[in-house]
């Protein structure tokens, strides 16, 4: 009788562990309390371009030529020819005094296509065919350097140390002494800099910013005077980041010790990287609806799309994922949609 029950045992636990193991092959992913709209835009066929290497960004929204910049080769700015779909590299020159090896530099081109090259030092220099103009941000840790205009630009302060840590949207106003015009401190997500980690877009037709996080599902619209216009949420129900945060003691090069938060396990991302035209917002989502099937989410990348005017929920569409890889960057116009997976550029026709 023992004898049986062991076989029953061992019978049970490995259709159990078979089955799990079908689920995850299978993409299966849990219900996640939401449903989407989705709707068919008739997405053209891929055209593809193998990129030189991985983690390639928009430097401004694309027009008769896209331009990308890498965290890898700072000061390389690569520009696709839409009519030949040829990549030409163009290196930039920084000031000396430019630490290219400082953290999180970025590429960002004003509405009146002037080149902003910033880093993480608060270090932002305008390079013009003949000049470079140089400006100091009197903030201690900035990125996300956003220019609005040729004398305002827009970035991500972090501050504090360990579990105070804070993170805000500054205005800064470029002169001779650059100086802080309005701050907008980002509302605490779980804590005030895991949880607010997000992107930060300009939408130059409507004067507005957009800030979506990247852990719970909500959106910030703001004006250029940093005044909050109103706050979205995201189709989904993740209202707090779902992270493991653990405090340990550091030595500091003074030789005290101080506590330091950090992760302690891959956060979960609820939403990523989004694009702005004409009056909607397209946000990748990373999470599965409940009328979806694991088939068709485990091929497709979901895009949500919302209105800029008011942050209510629109519609969903799909694209497929290129080679199997995951969709990472986005930008969209009045024609075309055009993604980042891994190496690969891709542009798709749509009927707006």
């Amino acid at each position: 009788m023992k004898k049986q029950i062991l076989i029953i045992f061992f019978i049970v636990t490995v259709c159990l562990i078979s089955f799990f193991i079908f689920m995850k092959i299978n993409g299966y992913k849990p219900n996640n309390g939401f449903t989407r709209k989705l709707i068919d835009l008739n997405i053209g066929e891929p055209k593809a371009i193998e990129l030189p290497e991985r983690f390639f960004y928009f430097a401004k929204k694309p027009n008769r030529e896209i331009d990308l910049y890498s965290h890898h080769h700072p000061l390389i700015i690569y520009k696709i020819d839409e009519s030949n779909n040829q990549i030409k590299s163009i290196r930039l020159k920084a000031a000396p005094t430019f630490n290219i090896k400082s953290n999180y530099i970025i590429i960002r081109f004003s509405p009146s296509e002037k080149l902003y090259l910033s880093n993480s030092e608060g270090s932002l220099e305008v390079l013009g065919s003949k000049q470079i103009r140089k400006y100091k941000i009197p903030l201690i840790y900035t990125d996300n350097c956003t220019p609005i205009s040729d004398s305002s630009v827009i970035v991500r302060s972090i501050e504090g140390t360990g579990q105070d840590k804070s993170m805000s949207l500054v205005k800064i106003r470029l002169s001779n002494k650059s100086i802080e015009n309005k701050r907008y401190t980002l509302p605490k997500h779980l804590d005030g800099y895991f949880g607010n980690d997000g992107f930060l877009r300009y939408d130059k037709e409507n004067s507005r910013f957009i800030y979506s996080y990247l852990y719970s599902g909500e959106f910030l619209c703001l004006d250029t005077n940093l005044n909050l216009l109103y706050k979205s949420k995201t189709i989904d129900t993740v209202t707090l980041p779902k992270l493991k945060l653990g405090v340990f003691k550091t030595k500091l090069k003074n030789g005290k010790y101080a506590n330091k938060t950090t992760q302690i396990s891959p956060p979960s991302f609820i939403n990523s990287d989004f694009a702005i035209n004409n009056g909607f917002v397209y946000i990748i989502s990373q999470l599965k609806a409940d009328n979806e099937s694991s088939a068709e989410f485990k091929e497709n990348q979901p895009i949500d799309v919302y209105s800029i005017k008011d942050g209510k929920y629109q519609y969903s569409f799909y694209i497929p994922k290129y080679n199997r890889f995951k969709l990472k960057r986005i930008e969209v116009t009045s024609n075309q949609i055009i993604a980042i997976f891994d190496r690969y550029l891709v542009k798709y026709s749509y009927k707006s």
